[in-house]
This record gives structure tokens, sequence and C-alpha cells, in this order.
């Protein structure tokens, strides 16, 4: 028979599941961002298709040092290729696998809690955080993928490791590890009563293993993006003056933001602009003694409220360096912290006496409720790449590639006027972005100015360095087509493709290139390997469709329209028109 707390904690985690997932479902429905997602997968050769060739990739660290990976992550690279796989590149599936691990890890949140809380307070802290509005960001984007996957191995590691089940704990250890490098206090948490109480010669080994291992993946990280002169460190002495500064904002952002989310996911940190002293500083000091002092405190009067805090500063510990010099803060760097945040409000929740503790319980499922309630206002705010950049702005307006990103936006959504202003902002706020220049061209040909989107095209030509110009491949190919250049469009098409020869975008485009030129032939034959490698990239389905309607295949045509899923209006009513006139 089974015994009634573990048949009422199965009942409670199955409800945190449910709702959890309920509340996160309108995500399954948005789309990919321009942010990360493009670089890390929808434009990744790895993916481009999945091979046998590629996945070994994703598992070898050279990759990271050849400059064919972002980071190492090969856990996550791998999930992603299995939602590829299932899927197909239809968004709905990505994001359907963030919604249930992140489900999955407000069990382990609630199984974990349950050696340190009683049953109502364990179930209260796995709602809190479960529902929290910074559970968003790494939920609701598809590259928010690492975190979740990392939170999990480090909860199932530590449960393992409650269980003295340390070579199991080990290997989920490294899994966290594999997923993102931040896992690495995971090794020190288990060497503090956090990680147990029995001190163990097993337990040593797992602890020192995991750590060797962590700083051996954060050192050969750190190499290979100096090896290919990406720096992600301050590197010289006067860039050390604004990091700890910097540093204490981050801790002002993170506590505020755990406490009441007034400023998500775009609460950035730009240190060139830092002082040594700001309110900001000084609120973010004056914190961090308080912690301090309360932590001494807590991890003597009441254990269990200590561990807790404990957890929530040892999880944080890897961004504080990292983040100031990276000038960028974000809500799911707080996404496993926010553990040890709210297991240390429901253990001191335990210790009030019998009414005050009820009433804190209930207030508690008020916040929580409330918490639910804030999510699910913003999370239509990451549908799509225009809403989510619409709002940084708004948070953000000093930062240039903010400005960037939202006119890449707005020009694939054909807002092209709000994009030219959103480029020169850019461009004004950091002359350095040369990129602006061939985004401008573009949108000026788009507006009708094709003599000034000529001259910006060749701004950016003759003013970029080599490696961004490489980079940029694709998009000045597109370009310099819709300029009318076909001979320059077309050689630079065949430049990319000779880098990445399984890019569908390129092969699409190049495609509709070959038809203004006459070469129909050639134009189907690009068409076919853009949709070999993405069945529903609309540049090829489209004009795939076209070309068999012109050509009598009425059941081909009809076939590329039903696979063309993302459409304008007006593409909506021509292919109307066209399956109307074939039947």
């Amino acid at each position: 028979m089974t015994p009634p707390r573990i048949s009422s904690a199965r009942v409670c985690a199955l409800v945190l599941a449910v709702a959890t997932v309920l509340l996160f479902w309108p995500s399954i429905r948005f789309g990919f961002l321009n942010w990360d997602d493009d670089q890390l997968l929808t434009q990744h050769p790895w993916y481009l298709p999945v091979t046998y060739k590629s996945l070994f990739a994703m598992w070898n660290p050279l990759s990271l040092w050849e400059g064919k990976a972002l980071d190492y992550s090969p856990i996550r690279d791998l999930s992603y290729a299995l939602d590829l796989w299932v899927w197909g590149w239809n968004p709905f599936g990505f994001h359907l696998t963030n919604v249930l691990l992140h489900a999955a890890n407000g069990i382990l949140v609630f199984l974990f809690l349950l050696n340190f809380c009683s049953f109502g307070a364990a179930w209260i802290g796995s709602m809190l955080w479960a529902w929290h509005p910074l559970a968003i960001e790494p939920v609701a984007w598809v590259s928010g993928r690492k975190d979740l996957l990392m939170a999990c191995f480090v909860l199932i590691a530590l449960h393992l490791a409650h269980r003295n089940r340390w070579f199991e704990a080990f290997g989920s250890g490294l899994a966290a590890l594999l997923s993102k490098y931040t896992a690495l206090p995971l090794g020190i948490i288990f060497l503090t009563p956090i990680g147990g109480n029995r001190s163990s010669a097993r337990r040593t080994r797992t602890s020192l293993g995991l750590i060797v291992f962590g700083l051996a993946i954060v050192g050969f990280a750190l190499a290979a993006n100096r090896h290919r002169g990406e720096v992600i460190v301050a590197q010289k002495a006067e860039d050390f003056v604004h990091v700890w500064p910097a540093a204490l904002q981050v801790v002002t952002h993170a506590v505020q933001s755990a406490v009441w989310p007034t400023a998500l996911s775009a609460r950035y940190v730009q240190h060139p602009e830092l002082g040594w002293f700001n309110h900001s500083v000084a609120g973010g000091a004056a914190l961090l003694v308080a912690t301090m002092i309360a932590l001494f405190y807590l991890l003597r009067k009441l254990p269990a409220a200590g561990k807790g805090l404990l957890f929530g500063a040892l999880t944080f510990l890897p961004y504080l360096p990292i983040v100031p010099t990276n000038i960028w803060m974000a809500d799911r760097y707080l996404y496993l912290s926010l553990v040890g945040g709210v297991w240390g409000w429901v253990a001191l929740l335990d210790t009030a006496p019998g009414k005050v503790r009820r009433a804190l319980l209930l207030s508690s499922v008020i916040l929580a409720g409330l918490s639910a309630w804030q999510t699910r206002a913003r999370l239509p705010v990451w549908k799509d790449s225009l809403s989510l950049w619409s709002d940084t702005v708004q948070r953000s307006p000093s930062l240039y590639y903010v400005w960037g990103n939202l006119g890449q936006a707005q020009l694939e959504t054909g807002h092209t006027q709000e994009a030219i202003r959103s480029f020169e902002r850019a461009y004004k706020l950091n002359s350095a972005f040369k990129e602006a220049w061939l985004f401008l061209g573009q949108a000026y040909v788009r507006e009708g100015r094709k003599k000034v989107g000529i001259e910006a095209l060749v701004r950016f030509e003759t003013e970029s360095p080599e490696t961004m110009k490489t980079r940029r491949l694709r998009e000045r190919a597109i370009a310099w087509a819709e300029t009318g250049e076909k001979e320059r469009a077309e050689k630079l098409f065949k430049e990319q493709l000779r880098n990445q020869p399984t890019d569908p975008v390129a092969w699409g485009n190049l495609g509709v290139l070959y038809v203004q030129s006459g070469r129909d032939g050639d134009a189907l034959d690009a068409w076919n390997r853009a949709i070999r490698v993405r069945p529903d990239l609309p540049v090829a389905r489209l004009n795939r469709g076209r070309y068999r309607f012109l050509h009598g295949e009425c059941d081909g045509m009809k076939e590329d329209f039903r696979a063309f899923r993302e459409m304008t209006g007006a593409e909506r009513m021509e292919i109307q028109r066209l399956k109307n006139s074939c039947r």
C-alpha cells in the first residue's frame, strides 16, 4: 500500500505540473526570434539537415575553438535535433519541449524542498517558483533551453545526492555542465550541508570531479573565445573599475526581480556608463552586506532557511563577474537561483507559530496567484521578435543592438519606415555598428529610394571589416538582389553556398534570382534543394508553387501551398486565386 505522504505528494506534483503547463501554454504558439534562435538553430548548418557528422560536431569541443558554435552546450544542441526529428521546423514543438521541461523542473523543486520543509511549505514554494515571471524568458524563448536543462539536471543531481547515490549524481552533474557551464557551483554545493548531512569519500570525489570538469569547460571556452578574438571577460585594467560596481547593480536587480518583477526581460546593465558610486551600487552593496549577515545568522539559528539563501547565492555566483563585462543582465540568470529564494522563504514560514504560520502560508498562496497573473499578462511580449524588441527599447533605450534587432524585426514584417528610424538610432548610439548600413540600404530600396539604398550598401561594403562581410553574405546578397544588381547578388549567394552548402534561404533566394534571369530550370533545382533542407521555407514553397502553376502541375502546386504556413494577406489571396484557377 502506498504511504499517504507519498500518495499526496504525487497528487500535488501532478496538480503543479498541469497548472504550470496551462499557465505557459500560450507560448507554444510563439515563433522563433531573431535573438540567438537564428544563430543557434534556424540558420545553423548542424540542423540543415541533421546528420551523423553534425551530431558528432555538437559533442566535439573543437567546434567551439573553430568558431562553428557559439558555446559548448551539447545536451541543448542534441535536444534541438530531437525536436527537429519529431516536429520538423514547426516552432510549436520546440516551445512545447520548453514548457514541459519547466513543468518537470517545478516537480523537481517540490520534491527537493520536501527534504527541508514541511509538505505544505514545499508545495507553496514550488508554486511560487514555477509561476514566477522570471521563468518567462527561459520558457518562452527557444534559446533559453539550456537554462531549463541545466536546472533540471542540477535538481536531479541534488535529489540523488540526498539518497547517497553519488555515481548517478555525478552523471547528472556532468549533464548539467554540458547543458550550461554555469552549473559549475554544483560541485561546491555538494560539499555544503545542501548536498546532504552525511560526509563520505564518494561525496568528496564527486564534488571534486565536478569542479575539475566544470573548470575545464570554462577554461576551454575562455581560451576558444580569445582564440577567435572574442573578449568575454574584462582584459584591460581600467575595465575592472566597472566590474564590481556593476556586479552590485546586478545584485540589486536580482533581489528586486525576485521579490516583485517590475523590470523584466530587458533590465540591462551597461558598465561603461557606470560611475564609482550611484544609488543602485549603494543598494547592491547594502544588500550584499545584509545577505552575508543574514546568511551567517540563518545558518546558525535557522539552518533550513540559511541553506536556501546559500543555494541562491552559490548558483548566482557565476554571473556576478560575467554579467557586467558582457554588458547585459537577463531574467534567465535567476532561473535556478530563485529556488534558493523560495526555499529560504518557505523554510522561515515553517518556523513561525501556528496562526502566524497559517496566515503567512495563505499570503504566499495569494502571492503565487499574483505571480501567475503577472506571468500570463507578460508572456505575449515573447510571441515574436517585433513584440520583444518593441518592449526592450522602452526599457533599454541606450543600447544600440536593441535598436538594431528591432529594426530587423520591423524590416521582416514590412514596417520599412520604422525600421529606417531604428537603424539610424542604432548607428547614432554606436558608430561602430556598420551592419546598420546594410539593413538601411535594404530598407531604403524597399521604400523606393534606390539610389540612397545603393549608397548605404556601398558604404557597408567599404567600411565594414572582412569578418563582418563574410558573416553577412546572405543578407548582402538579398540586399543587392533587391537593387537589381543580379550578377553581384548571384556571386554573393554562391560564395555563401560555398561556405554553407545547405543554406536553404540562400538556395531559395537564388532560385528567385534565376527566374528573373530566365533560368527556370536552375530556379527549380535551387528551390528543390532548399525544400529538401527546410520543407516549410516560404520563399521556396511559394515560388515553386507559382512555377508549378505556370507549368500546369496543379497537384504539385497545392502540395507546396499546403506546406507554406506563414503568409501575408496578399500571399493568401494570390494562393487562393491560383487554386481556384486550377480547378
